[in-house]
């Protein structure tokens, strides 16, 4: 409850492929976000949790019996994923939604069959050499410089515990990939949704600008943000999730897009 002995609802967070809770840390901490009751999960194969990943629909039952009942849900990229998944099978268990960076789904068999394959040969080279794939990894001009102090901590704890993570990040790569994932698209705006992307980041910048304007829909291009806005930009990411917290748009009732 707040001071005024109101309840209010809690808000989620889900971080992506490699991460863990501590991920949004500056997120949640920041003023903008003050007062309201946060938790954090580990995906199945991350952080502290003791769950094998195997389906996204295994893993969407068991974010239901780790969350409160009725929720804000804040996912990253592979976490954003499965909030949507979450959202697009339980909606009565969904306040809002603020998907980071993340995919609504591909569209044709033969984009499901190329993202298989890209993922095995990520996964193949993880398991092979974890240490390299990380550093490689973190080195894509996806991320872009990674100065901020955010950073630092998701740095320090990737190369601490790759040896222990390995296994479970390989199997959630490939359990949980976006070859995986039914096209969720049709699903946005069903539930109020807030979708976030860096503006220095290209292709989800290009997948907001296809969601502008449709309705239950608001977006939100960080600036000086690359795919990790929450962690290369924490103060404006969570002054963003606070807009729909506090408004959330009104949700429809069918996408026609």
């Amino acid at each position: 409850m707040d001071t005024q002995g109101r309840t209010v609802t809690p808000v989620v967070f889900l971080h992506g492929w490699l991460g863990c809770a501590a991920d949004f840390e500056a997120v949640s901490a920041h003023e903008a976000l003050a007062g309201r009751p946060r938790e954090f999960i580990d995906l199945p194969g991350h952080g502290s949790s003791a769950l094998a990943p195997t389906t996204i629909k295994d893993a969407v039952e068991q974010l239901l019996s780790a969350m409160p009942h009725k929720a804000h849900v804040v996912g990253y990229s592979m976490g954003g994923r499965l909030a949507l998944a979450l959202a697009a099978a339980h909606p009565e268990r969904v306040a809002s939604l603020v998907l980071i960076g993340a995919h609504p789904g591909l569209k044709t068999d033969d984009e499901r069959a190329q993202r298989a394959a890209v993922d095995l040969a990520r996964a193949t080279s993880l398991r092979e050499n974890p240490s390299a794939f990380l550093r490689r990894w973190g080195a894509l001009d996806l991320f872009g410089p990674r100065t901020s102090a955010a950073w630092t901590g998701v740095q320090q704890r990737r190369l601490a515990s790759c040896a222990e993570m390995t296994h479970g990040w390989a199997a959630a790569l490939q359990a949980f990939s976006v070859a995986k994932q039914e096209d969720l698209w049709p699903q946005l705006g069903r539930t109020p949704t807030l979708y976030v992307a860096g503006a220095l980041d290209q292709k989800y910048r290009d997948v907001a600008r296809r969601l502008d304007g449709r309705s239950g829909v608001r977006v939100a291009l960080i600036p000086d943000a690359h795919h990790s806005p929450h962690l290369d930009q924490p103060e404006r990411t969570a002054r963003a999730i606070a807009t729909l917290l506090d408004d959330p748009p009104t949700p429809s009732v069918a996408s026609s897009h």
